[in-house]
């Protein structure tokens, strides 16, 4: 299966947040890190998901949208 960058950009959107919380949480135990460590280390993950999705967001092309019913013309009355 052939890939194009937008279709990439949006796989890795989504992979790699979830390996870094993977990787995060593997660590953290690792370290017997505290609570408050932890709670830092994921916000800091959260904003740069969120950072990246901003960033991104911009460039990749508009989903097709969902086609909307069409009225019919009796529903249009000039009263």
């Amino acid at each position: 299966m052939i890939y194009t960058l937008t279709m990439a950009i949006r796989i890795a959107l989504f992979v790699v947040p979830a390996i870094a919380v993977t990787g995060l949480v593997l660590l953290l135990n690792g370290l017997d890190a505290s609570a408050g460590i932890a709670v830092a280390a994921f916000g800091l993950v959260a904003v740069a998901t969120g950072t990246a999705l901003g960033y991104f967001a911009d460039r990749l092309p508009e989903l097709p949208q969902a086609r909307r019913p069409h009225r019919l013309a009796s529903m249009h009355h000039g009263d």
